[in-house]
């Protein structure tokens, strides 16, 4: 053979199915669709590529001037593919804005039959991304429900109202956002390492059962209590997410400690996830009268503050969150126009440790008089700086450009 005749033959062709499926798995969907012109052999591979990313589609938006028809047959004749020579579905994602004007029962129906096809074939990761803009619940089909080969499933959908209880064998991890949670809700998932509650409307008690639980995020106006969240999980739990607080006064930091304290998975990193609109206060003499327990013991506390106002009373929140629990390493990330006034009140917190008269009148002694900082670790992109603390050390906090810094103290106690 010449090596014209060496240079023509194709031989990623010849590549088994799978190996080229898990190749394109690496290019955007337009890309992937565009293969199909090449010759039979790679139509054939478009037909039963089994990551359906619709979104990424530039015509299957629904909406004003789009025919819903020629959506729907794309995604039809995909689907009838796959039952028809029972291929599994490795991915399907579906995402668009809908009016609905008109049109709701059509997209029910479509969705819903959908969904039924893609977890008769065995769907591992599904993703739900629907910007509805009216008013009215839906809800899914069961059967996504009760798919045992699902390890991944997110719902990001306005009103879609969940079933009473959730039990997937194989799911790793669940995100759920802007969804109703109705009253009595369970989830069991036995496998489940990742959870994500974010601004869901929330009518009642929520029951987790995880015991593989690695990393959880909360994000709602409601505190993690007893009364709201009931978790039976791992006896440690590595991460835990709180945001959307409303306002940050003595006795939320005292019933957040109560509310860790009573779950049954001790919590090894507390994240706070604070914005622009949130108020607070801390009185140490309240805080005093309402202490029941000694602070919650954390390997980390991690502080991200994202544009507070200039309302946020940045003494009380460190009084708050070190007054309740002792962490190891306490994390700060903020971005926004105050770093400088944020960098001097916590330099001047940390530095006088011990200040004279702090809790002079109550037998319950504060913070500050146990509280030590060895050293100072400043990252910022991709590189990491150990210092003592000093001034200067702090105004690595206040950074004038754009990177991000996350500046973590080392504490002893």
């Amino acid at each position: 053979m010449s090596c014209i005749e060496a240079s023509s033959v194709d031989r990623i062709s010849d590549l088994p199915d799978g190996i080229l499926h898990h190749i394109l798995s690496y290019l955007p969907t337009e890309v992937v669709v565009q293969t199909c012109v090449l010759s039979k052999r790679w139509q054939y591979l478009w037909d039963t590529y089994p990551i359906f990313d619709i979104p990424k589609f530039p015509f299957l938006v629904i909406g004003e001037g789009v025919d819903i028809e020629r959506y729907a047959d794309v995604v039809d004749r995909k689907l009838s593919t796959f039952c028809k020579y029972e291929f599994e579905i490795q991915k399907f994602k579906l995402s668009f804005m809908c009016e609905l004007n008109g049109i709701k029962v059509k997209h029910d129906s479509l969705v819903n039959k959908w969904l039924r096809l893609v977890a008769e074939r065995n769907v591992k990761q599904l993703h739900l991304d629907f910007g509805i803009r009216d008013r009215s619940s839906c809800s899914f089909p069961q059967e996504i429900f009760a798919a045992k080969s699902l390890t991944f499933l997110e719902i990001h959908c306005l009103n879609a109202l969940l079933p009473s209880s959730i039990n997937l064998p194989s799911l790793e991890t669940l995100l759920l956002s802007l969804v109703c949670i109705p009253e009595g809700f369970k989830l069991s998932c036995h496998q489940l390492k990742v959870l994500t509650i974010n601004s869901c409307c929330q009518f009642g008690k929520i029951e987790i059962f995880a015991p593989n639980l690695s990393s959880m995020c909360y994000y709602s106006n409601l505190l993690p209590t007893s009364s709201f969240l009931s978790l039976d999980g791992p006896s440690i739990l590595k991460e835990f997410m709180l945001s959307s607080v409303r306002f940050l006064n003595t006795l939320w930091y005292t019933k957040l400690k109560e509310s860790l304290l009573q779950m049954q998975s001790r919590t090894e990193t507390l994240v706070l996830l604070l914005d622009a609109d949130k108020k607070n206060t801390f009185d140490m003499g309240e805080a005093s009268k309402h202490c029941i327990s000694p602070q919650y013991a954390l390997k980390c506390l991690a502080l991200n503050l994202f544009h507070p106002t200039m309302e946020l009373d940045f003494e009380a929140l460190i009084d708050g969150v070190l007054w309740s629990f002792r962490p190891e390493i306490l994390s700060v990330m903020f971005i926004g126009p105050d770093k400088k006034r944020f960098s001097e009140v916590l330099f001047k917190m940390l530095e006088a440790i011990e200040a004279q008269g702090c809790c002079s009148t109550s037998e319950i002694k504060c913070w500050r008089h146990s509280c030590k900082v060895k050293h100072v670790l400043v990252k910022a992109g991709g590189f990491e700086e150990k210092v003592p603390l000093s001034r200067d050390a702090l105004s690595k906090v206040a950074y004038d450009h754009q990177e991000i810094r996350q500046v973590e103290f080392y504490l002893t106690w």
